[in-house]
């Protein structure tokens, strides 16, 4: 697919009832696994959707609902709770945090929105770069 500006990172389709989620081999292993619990969930959670549009939103585009239950889905796939709190406090810094869970800070952040909405305990950084996923995939995340 590609490494150049504008790449597509992933999509979900279906083929002759076959599921099919398909991730942009050349992003970085920490990106690959957002895109495929993005696209898993697509799989999961829109199979029955009448929609059938291919387009590409900016990670965590709160505009489109079915992009929003993925990211969700995919916060809480790859970022277990428990294992969020052990973290937390064994890791005073942000991003060493999300090195240890092994999920990009911009995920971090979100899962932390959603905790914050759900039950207040956290009050989230704000790090979100709504960019994420359109960013040059030629470039180290960090």
């Amino acid at each position: 697919m590609g490494c150049h500006a504008g790449s597509c990172k992933g999509f979900f389709l279906i083929h002759s009832r076959c599921k099919i989620a398909v991730v942009n081999s050349e992003l970085e292993d920490l990106v690959q696994r957002v895109i495929l619990a993005h696209e898993l969930a697509h799989g999961v959670l829109h199979v029955d959707s009448k929609i059938r549009t291919f387009h590409e939103l900016s990670y965590l585009d709160d505009r489109d609902f079915m992009e929003r239950e993925a990211n969700i889905f995919a916060a809480e796939f790859l970022v277990d709770d428990t294992d969020l709190f052990d973290t937390l406090q064994s890791h005073t810094d942000f991003f060493s945090v999300a090195s240890s869970l092994n999920v990009p800070p911009e995920l971090l952040d979100f899962k932390l929105r959603l905790l914050e909405k759900r039950d207040g305990r956290f009050q989230a950084p704000y790090l979100a770069q709504s960019d994420f996923l359109r960013r040059d995939i030629s470039k180290p995340l960090c």
